[in-house]
């Protein structure tokens, strides 16, 4: 049965995170668990994602009809992975020898008859998410099943960020100080260059712009949802709350090129949701003392309601215990970089893309989640809690797979 325009609109918002984007999984399948244990469909989605978010967030617009079935598949495909799946050779290359690539993705002195693009070869991203997605977003919007999906790329080109979009013939294009959204039929080079993260992963052409990822100068990561329709929303972040380093006792060491590497994706994973939750909360005060319904009010301002999840607990302690799932060649690159120690361990987390650590953060975030589901519950609008006995529809579908 279609969707009304009268249901409400549940927004998931999906940040970037790179390997750590299995958290994410965790944390929808028990979103869709509640739904499925008190016997409810979901109402209308808006899904938007950034970066390894924008993958995931495709990935269930795909099959928007059975958002439970595709999670169980998501999962699966999570669990599953390999280092192998999402990148190859370009760290065990350039350390076997072939040193002119490097110096030329910073000296444009250098002439060699190919200039290498980026230190990674993303193509067997680019062949899994071929392999996984159908790009069938129109048929489950005209449904009314998916309000619309959006994922975010950054235009190296003119500098705006850009969310790229399917939606309902209503919403419209919009343009701000340094962002616009524009409407798109989404391809496999959209999700290629949300997720193109930089120096890493090579830059993609759409039209005459070159993009690459699009956590860079996000400054309004919830705001795509909200014009697409959402009335309320899931946001999923995958930096722990907790995940700061102690001061050294000592003389400090001087940051290795891991560490700067990563405190450069955590920047670009999660300072703009978290500047975007304290500013959707600032609008939410305001609109609550001027009350309902105040003369002169713009239309498109309206309360918003959020629940958030980050992870609980420091993700990086998990790395340590799944580093043999990075090829050797590249844990010794990564290593020489200085990721061996306390402080490299956050560009590991990032990188990581095996399953038995894509498996942990899973679990993670299913069980923080549902640790907090009476907090969910109430913002869905789903009532009271079943009996503990009773097995969720997704824990079932994900077994049979």
């Amino acid at each position: 049965m279609a969707a009304t325009r009268d249901e409400p609109v549940l927004g998931i918002v999906l940040a970037g995170g790179g390997a750590r984007g299995a958290y994410e999984v965790g944390v929808l399948k028990a979103l869709f668990g509640l739904y499925a244990e008190a016997g409810r469909r979901p109402p209308p989605l808006v899904l938007s994602g950034t970066s390894s978010g924008a993958i995931n967030a495709l990935f269930l617009a795909d099959r928007a009809n059975d958002p439970v079935g595709a999670l169980a598949d998501l999962e699966t495909l999570w669990r599953s992975l390999h280092v192998g799946r999402v990148y190859s050779g370009g760290l065990g290359s350039l350390w076997r020898g072939r040193f002119h690539g490097l110096r030329n993705l910073w000296s444009s002195h250098f002439r060699t008859r190919r200039r290498p693009h980026a230190l990674l070869d993303n193509s067997p991203l680019r062949a899994l998410i071929t392999e996984e997605i159908g790009f069938h977003f129109s048929t489950h919007i005209a449904s009314g099943r998916l309000r619309g999906v959006a994922i975010t790329a950054s235009s190296y080109t003119t500098g705006k960020s850009v969310v790229f979009f399917e939606a309902s013939p209503e919403v419209a294009e919009w343009r701000r100080a340094r962002r616009e959204g524009r409407r798109a039929r989404l391809e496999l080079a959209h999700i290629l260059a949300s997720s193109a993260l930089p120096l890493l992963f090579p830059a993609v052409r759409i039209g005459n712009e070159f993009f690459g990822d699009g956590s860079m100068r996000q400054l309004a990561p919830l705001s795509s949802a909200v014009h697409l329709g959402a009335s309320r929303l899931v946001v999923v972040g995958v930096h722990g709350r907790e995940e700061m380093l102690p001061m050294p006792s000592g003389e400090p060491a001087y940051p290795s090129l891991a560490a700067i590497g990563g405190f450069v994706l955590d920047s670009l994973f999660m300072d703009g949701i978290v500047s975007d939750l304290e500013r959707l909360e600032r609008i939410n005060t305001f609109l609550a003392v001027l009350g309902p319904n105040p003369p002169g009010l713009p239309q498109h301002l309206r309360p918003v309601e959020a629940f958030t999840a980050f992870p609980e607990t420091d993700l990086r302690s998990l790395v340590a215990r799944h580093e043999n799932g990075f090829p050797p060649l590249t844990r010794f690159f990564l290593n020489r970089l200085g990721a061996g120690g306390g402080s490299g361990l956050e560009l590991k987390s990032y990188l990581l893309f095996h399953g038995d650590y894509c498996g942990e953060l899973i679990d993670r975030g299913y069980a923080e989640t549902r640790a907090r589901a009476r907090e969910l519950r109430a913002l869905l609008g789903l009532g009271a809690a079943q009996p503990p006995e009773a097995v969720t529809l997704v824990e079932e579908r994900t077994r049979s797979r």
